[in-house]
Formats: C-alpha cells, sequence, structure tokens
C-alpha cells in the first residue's frame, strides 16, 4: 500500500515537472516562420511584427486573433499568433530583435488568397481563480490587408504600449525585412509588398 502511494506520487510529480517545464518556455512565433517560400507558391504569406516595451511584460502571453474578411471565405477563418515572452536570468526579454526600447517578436503565416484584419489582441493572466484572457483595445481600427498567392504581404509593426494601454500600428519595414533576409535566406524576401 505504502509503495502504491509512493509510485502514485512520484508520476504526480512527475507530470507536474513536465507540465511546468511545457508552459515555462518562450514561445516565439518566428520558429514557425517558413525556411522557404517563392511566387510559385499556392499561399500568401503574411509577414508581421509583435512589439513591446522592453521592460518586463504585464501579461504571461499575448494572442492576436487575424481573421479572413472576405465575402468568401469559409469557416474556421481565424488565426492565432501566441507571443510568450521569457524573461532571462539577465532580467531581460527573449525575443527575436531589439530596437531601441523595444522587444520584438517576428511572425509569418501562409494563408490563402482573402483580405485579412487583425480582431483583437489580448493578454493572458493566470491567477488564484483560474486564467484569463483580457482584450487590449486600440483606438484605431487595424488596417485590412490583401493576401495574394506567391506574394509576401508585409503587415508593419503592432506595438503594444503597456503602461498606456496603446496600440500602435507602422511600418518598420526595411529593419524587419533585412533582419529576416538575413535570418531565413531561402524565403525570396524581395516579394514584400
Amino acid at each position: 500500500m505504502i509503495y502504491r502511494n509512493k509510485m502514485k506520487f512520484r508520476n504526480y510529480f512527475l507530470l507536474f515537472i513536465f507540465i511546468l517545464g511545457a508552459f515555462s518556455c518562450a514561445q516565439l512565433p518566428s520558429k514557425k516562420i517558413p525556411k522557404t517560400f517563392t511566387e510559385d507558391d499556392d499561399y500568401g504569406l503574411i509577414v508581421g511584427t509583435f512589439a513591446l516595451g522592453a521592460q518586463k511584460p504585464k501579461y504571461q502571453s499575448y494572442k492576436l486573433n487575424l481573421i479572413n474578411i472576405s465575402e468568401e471565405s469559409g469557416l474556421n477563418n481565424e488565426m492565432k499568433i501566441i507571443i510568450a515572452p521569457k524573461i532571462n536570468n539577465k532580467k531581460q526579454m527573449e525575443c527575436d530583435n531589439v530596437d531601441g526600447k523595444k522587444a520584438i517578436f517576428y511572425f509569418a503565416i501562409r494563408r490563402p488568397k482573402g483580405e485579412y484584419e487583425f480582431k483583437e489582441i489580448m493578454g493572458y493572466l493566470p491567477d488564484v481563480y483560474g486564467e484569463h484572457y483580457v482584450t487590449i483595445t486600440s483606438e484605431y481600427p487595424f488596417p485590412s490587408y490583401d493576401v495574394e498567392p506567391g506574394k509576401i504581404t508585409y503587415v508593419g509593426e503592432v506595438f503594444l504600449d503597456e503602461k498606456r494601454r496603446k496600440i500602435k500600428c507602422g511600418s518598420q519595414k526595411e529593419r524587419d525585412i533585412s533582419f529576416l533576409k538575413e535570418k531565413y535566406p531561402g524565403v525570396n524576401w524581395d516579394l514584400a509588398q
């Protein structure tokens, strides 16, 4: 009986350690950027950045919801981009790039032809009552983007100023495309529009 309880405890402890390890890792959307992309692709590529102030993030993770708003779009037309920044031993945020006081996270997603826009940005906060997402709204509507097969649609930078709770969208195309060209040489970044 005692042996069985020890085995149960050991199994639960190992499960706890596994779950803790799985959720404590930084989740960078740049790990999913395709290694190749050409003008012969059947899908288009949506490319952009999510930026945070370089201080400790307020939320444990962030979710950008991208939706296909084309009339001919079918069901299941929503795509989630999840960013889970991690603070390293030096109390710095692990990210893809740093621009001044901004931590930059790159993303690229293959999508079928259509018109897309960001629906919302959500911040994830675990608490004693469970877990919940907080919707972070923008003063201005997000622009929409046309995606064409074999073309790269650069959507720019979505910057979340957590201190002011404001979202700013802007272009950093020169910075971003030069970084991506160096990091992912198998993608024809000259197709970016």
